[in-house]
């Protein structure tokens, strides 16, 4: 099929066809050529506009041709996502205002009364920003999309805060792209606090209003939704009411390392007159885990780098090994029977677990996050579920002020992806959050 023009004007007020913040063009012939969609010149240095076709059947032609000539071209709301040679992100969608009666570029005269007799008018298409992975070998970047639409069992919510967790890091590196379907472009970020702007025909519990707070999970089924973004639709049931008198940054920061370190804790059975090993105590996770543990009547003990030391103390750990000094030596000079439980939080496979394991006595309990706690009696892999059950249990102890959320930087919603490299390159005392309104 041979190239044919294709032909834009920008969305004007009054038009049946306006964008919001996206720039918005209309595409009068269908594009049917080699190459992506060409932008026009007034997109010149744009990222991110739309280009509308005639037709479901137009575009779903020029999606699949435009895969047939190797670009990345994924689903999105009302339409199609198109990464171009010039790395312009274009939305492609279909607009009931494509195909009137003018061949060329549209006059004044007759145009809106054609419109609003002959077409539906269409709702403004609503924009966001979000922090995205457009595919596994781009960098996570700050882009404009299409706000979502919530579900009869959702709320929207406007994000104020988020944080950063290691599973970002693992997604936006491709670290697990042969474990589970990503669909792209992906927002990131899993934790969020924020207030509800809408609630769907279904939602009973939250209302519009509300400052709530939780976690999105990393594959719900597939890698796509997050956090790092200035809306979210989230289901009712994974969600809970912020705590009073706790701010967005520290409800927003907690969430998943939160709920993370008491399903250990859940796990292990700590109870008073029980010592703890937790590795990887200075982390998120790890600096709950502590708290917990000590709140619980145990003795906390931690491997840790000297300036660790103030910091997890003040936590609640009551004895620092050498980090990167044989352990379980160190474990049994000083308690020749074992210790009671260890939760691991950095092993990643059974082999460092079993090493730290060697620290337990017979009938020790040990809990990995990571799933390196292989199987048998008292060995426990836990995972973050974020019910809201398990959100209104975190929710009390951070209202009642007997966990606290050790922060140690704050980022804007521009600077996430420097909070990434900061999880995974430079030494970690709590959380990294970020704020996004």
């Amino acid at each position: 099929m041979s190239a044919r023009s294709v032909e834009f004007i920008e969305a004007k007020e009054g038009d049946v066809n306006i964008s919001g913040q996206v720039p918005h063009f209309t595409a009068f012939n269908t594009w049917a050529g080699q190459g992506a969609p060409q932008p026009p010149d007034e997109a010149a240095g744009l990222r991110h506009f739309t280009i509308e076709l005639p037709s479901e059947r137009d575009l779903r032609e020029t999606a699949d041709r435009l895969r047939g000539d190797g670009l990345t071209v994924t689903e999105a709301p009302g339409g199609f996502f198109v990464r171009n040679p010039s790395a312009n992100r274009i939305h492609l969608t279909v607009s009931d205002d494509v195909g009137l009666p003018w061949s060329g570029p549209r006059s004044d005269v007759g145009r809106d009364s054609y419109a609003e007799s002959k077409q539906p008018k269409k709702e403004k298409t609503q924009s966001m920003r979000a922090i995205t992975l457009e595919s596994f070998d781009s960098s996570p970047a700050l882009h404009e999309v299409p706000t979502p639409q919530i579900a009869p069992n959702e709320v929207l919510v406007r994000v104020h805060a988020s944080s950063v967790n290691p599973v970002d890091g693992a997604i936006a590196a491709g670290m697990l792209k042969d474990m589970v379907e990503h669909e792209f472009p992906i927002v990131l970020g899993r934790d969020y606090a924020g207030v509800v702007e809408q609630a769907g025909s279904d939602v009973r519990g939250i209302s519009v209003g509300d400052e709530v707070f939780g976690f999105i999970p990393g594959m719900s089924p597939t890698v796509h939704a997050g956090s790092w973004a200035e809306l979210i639709a989230v289901p009712e049931s994974i969600v809970a009411r912020k705590p009073t008198g706790v701010e967005f940054r520290a409800a927003g920061a907690t969430p998943m390392a939160g709920i993370t370190a008491l399903s250990a804790l859940d796990a292990l059975g700590v109870s008073e007159g029980d010592t703890v090993l937790v590795v990887g105590a200075n982390g998120g996770v790890g600096s709950f885990a502590v708290q917990l543990a000590a709140n619980a009547g145990a003795t906390v003990i931690a491997p840790a780098l000297p300036e660790d030391e103030d910091y997890l103390r003040d936590l609640g750990v009551s004895e620092i090994l050498p980090r990167g000094a044989d352990i379980a030596a160190f474990v049994h000079e000083r308690y020749p029977d074992g210790i009671e439980a260890l939760l691991d939080l950095v092993s990643y496979a059974p082999e460092g677990f079993d090493t730290h394991a060697e620290v337990l006595k017979d009938d020790g309990r040990g809990a990995s996050s990571l799933s390196a706690a292989g199987e048998g009696s008292g060995r426990h892999n836990v995972m973050a579920m974020p019910t809201q059950d398990n959100l209104e249990r975190l929710g009390r102890m951070l209202e009642a002020g007997t966990l606290r959320v050790p922060i140690q930087n704050t980022y804007s919603l521009d600077q996430a992806g420097e909070a990434l490299r900061a999880l995974s390159t430079a030494h970690t005392q709590g959380k990294h959050t970020i704020q996004v309104a």
